[in-house]
């Protein structure tokens, strides 16, 4: 190994590539946005990036090239291995990699070949476990909301190709596989320390957050702190620390100290399941150490490159995930920033790396959840300390010493009444989610104005560049240029925005069954950069239909409701509590809204019919011509009371989710409409749309949210006519 490496520093190429393997980074990054967004920008991104190389270099330019068309291959045999996954009625074996215990039984991540599959299973079974299954393979869930975290792209980075539906399983034997090591310690703390211990020795010391508490990953997540809870830098650092203090007493030779410290640390890495944070530090290290013993002049830019370049040769997939990318993007930023924001008063330095970071990872680590705590870089000046030199090491130091449980459980009080005081002194700025290209950009104008502090040369330009791209990111809502009619795939229910360009005017029809505080219209609605809404329309208060309102109420500001005339009030004045000034109106046939560019015409409730289905508001909704029937749940019982000759509409909302008890004859020989929409919930345990329903318009277009997903009827602000899309 010193002859190859004596050689290799020796050569021309190796000299060259010095100070420059984080351009083969850049590229691989180009490359891999190619291929994830098919944007031709970055094609010539990625053009200019090559010409500049063969300018700069032709050899360095040729091993960019070679990195480039290896990282390609790598690419189109994952998505070939993607395409030959087991899908329909198939029965092979497995191995058990993943095991976790659920309310009803179990849940397995099992592996064929380089793939993995999910099933559930009311039998146990232990990581490692060879068993032979026998069921329906199918594809995991698709993205049913645009803009929100898409489940199946992620499964597909991460390996797993799709899930496995009524399992028939036979154990057949026992193999080794590399994530027993993690279970084997899950094992250990879960019987020698409480449940709270354990999931915060899990969490801190292993980098598996699934166990603790919701509300405290709330807190922790809303106050920006989530980092210190992924094993990354700080945690192997600390590791690397107490280790090489450890072996320094036993070996005074430093080639021998890192070399006991390497095997160690590579062990840990096993213990996180090769945790790609974990990953990154380990390598950076046994690469740094080989850098000092052989003088191979490497930088830490340098470093930290190769680890980049041999992470995504090994499994290109990575670049796609976001623990790779909030990894690798915040170590980027922290090294360049050491650089640019040197200070020898360690508080001065602190708070201006802090202060760095924040600003740096914003387009990060906030594109994914569209909330900004402002208290943020206070909080991480003090939390930071508090678990880099306390919680960390007294986790570590636990560890081996579980008769101190009951001290660590102080710990954890302590720190949970910390984060709960926290979070309710927090004020949250809303960041709608942008393109990828404007995140880039945003990072470039950082890394320039902290460059211009740094130097003391502030030009003028730059500083009102950045301004003008916070207050763009900020009112990114308000650039819209589409109006949008949106039918929501949800999971039970119905739930349709009315979107004017601009971000003028958004109603809000009814809002699904889903009352956590993860609710999907919130989400779709923060990532639109939409704060408010001017009316929400409950056609009626069974769950599916008014479930979700009291999330979106806390979060979103609505300023006016409008229910049927018959239902009972103190439903909806409870939510007063959430805004003072909430306005109700109470409609019933006859009751007509004008607002904007709509106009709202009610046709029932005609009486009260002592059932919340059929009092329904059923309405027509005129949004510049284009016409809405929206019927609720109403069945036949009410649809027999409509008195009215014939509606003619565009687009009809199938009643009761395609019910068989709705839609009646009677009620179609009164309608004229062009297309149906029926709004069922792909989880619906009724088995939405009825053959029936279906039958009853067979003879006209219509489309159903389950199969299609959410449904998006636009048109730009400035033409006549909505086309679906």
């Amino acid at each position: 190994m010193r002859v190859c490496l004596t050689k290799l520093k020796t050569t021309l190429l190796y000299k060259n590539l010095i100070n420059n393997f984080h351009f083969i980074v850049i590229g691989l990054v180009n490359i891999g946005l190619i291929y994830k967004t098919k944007n031709i920008l970055f094609v010539i991104l990625l053009v200019l990036l090559l010409i500049y190389l063969f300018k700069k270099n032709l050899k360095i330019a040729i091993f960019a090239v070679l990195i480039f068309s290896i990282f390609i291959l790598g690419l189109i045999i994952k998505g070939i291995e993607f395409e030959n996954r087991i899908l329909g009625e198939k029965k092979a074996s497995m191995v058990v990699i993943e095991a976790n215990k659920k309310e009803n039984g179990y849940s397995l991540v099992v592996k064929n070949n380089k793939l993995k599959y999910q099933l559930f299973t009311d039998d146990f079974y232990e990581v490692g476990d060879i068993i032979y299954v026998k069921g329906t393979f199918v594809d995991v869930d698709s993205n049913h909301i645009p803009l929100l975290f898409n489940y199946q792209e992620y499964a597909k980075y991460i390996g797993i190709a799709g899930k496995i539906i009524n399992p028939e399983i036979t154990k057949i034997g026992k193999t080794i596989v590399v994530s027993e090591i993690q279970y084997f310690f899950f094992n250990y703390y879960d019987l020698h320390f409480s449940k709270t211990s354990a999931s915060y020795l899990k969490a801190l010391v292993l980098g598996y957050k699934n166990n603790l508490d919701e509300e405290v990953l709330s807190n922790i997540n809303n106050l920006g702190i989530s980092h210190l809870f992924v094993v990354s830098g700080l945690h192997v650092s600390l590791l690397i620390g107490i280790i090489s203090k450890i072996i320094n007493k036993v070996f005074k030779k430093t080639k021998v100290v890192n070399s006991v410290t390497s095997i160690i640390l590579i062990f840990y890495s096993l213990m996180t399941n090769l945790m790609v944070s974990v990953l990154r530090v380990v390598l950076g290290f046994i690469i740094k150490s080989i850098n000092q013993e052989y003088q191979l002049n490497l930088k830490s830019l340098d470093i930290l490159s190769i680890v980049t370049i041999f992470i995504l040769l090994i499994n290109p997939y990575y670049l796609f995930s976001s623990s790779f990318i909030l990894s690798f993007g915040i170590t980027y930023a922290l090294l360049i920033g050491s650089m640019l924001l040197k200070d020898t008063n360690f508080l001065k330095s602190l708070i201006k790396m802090s202060l760095y970071c924040q600003i740096i990872s914003l387009p990060l680590a906030y594109n994914f959840s569209n909330k900004l705590n402002l208290f943020s870089l206070i909080f991480n000046l003090f939390f930071v300390p508090f678990v880099s030199y306390i919680f960390l090491p007294a986790s570590l130091i636990i560890s081996f010493f579980p008769f101190l449980d009951k001290i660590y459980e102080w710990l954890i009080k302590l720190f949970e009444w910390l984060i709960s005081l926290s979070s309710k002194i927090s004020i949250y700025l809303k960041l709608p989610t942008v393109p990828i290209i404007y995140i880039l950009l945003f990072i470039v104008l950082i890394y320039m104005f902290f460059k211009m502090l740094e130097t003391r040369k502030i030009k003028k330009i730059i500083f009102i560049l950045l301004i003008v791209h916070i207050f763009i990111w900020i009112n990114w809502g308000k650039l819209d240029i589409y109006d949008q009619i949106i039918f929501f795939d949800l999971p039970n229910g119905e739930a349709t925005l009315i979107h004017k360009a601009f971000n003028q005017y958004n109603i809000l029809i009814d809002t699904g069954d889903i009352t956590s505080m993860d609710n999907p219209i919130v989400n779709y609605l923060n990532k639109r950069g939409i704060n408010k809404l001017d009316y929400v329309i409950i056609t009626h208060s069974d769950s599916d239909h008014i479930g979700g309102l009291e999330a979106i109420i806390q979060e979103i500001k609505v300023e006016n409701i409008i229910t049927s005339y018959y239902e009972e009030k103190s439903i909806f004045e409870y939510y007063k509590k959430y805004n003072k000034n909430l306005k109700i109106y109470y409609f019933k046939k006859g009751y007509h809204f004008n607002y904007e560019n709509i106009q709202l015409t009610t046709y029932s409730p005609i009486e009260n019919l002592k059932d919340v289905n059929n009092n329904s508001l059923v309405f027509l909704l005129n949004v510049d011509n284009f016409k809405i029937l929206f019927t609720g749940d109403v069945e036949a019982k009410g649809e027999k009371k409509f008195d009215f000759d014939k509606i003619s509409c565009d687009l009809l909302k199938i009643a009761h989710h395609g019910s068989k008890t709705s839609t009646t004859d009677y009620f179609l020989e009164k309608v004229e409409y062009n297309t149906a929409i029926i709004m069922n919930g792909y989880h619906n345990i009724f088995d939405f749309p009825s053959p029936i329903v279906i039958n009853r318009i067979k003879n006209k277009k219509y489309y159903i949210t389950s199969r299609e997903k959410t449904i998006i009827y636009q048109k730009m602000f400035f033409k006549a006519n909505y086309i679906k899309i």
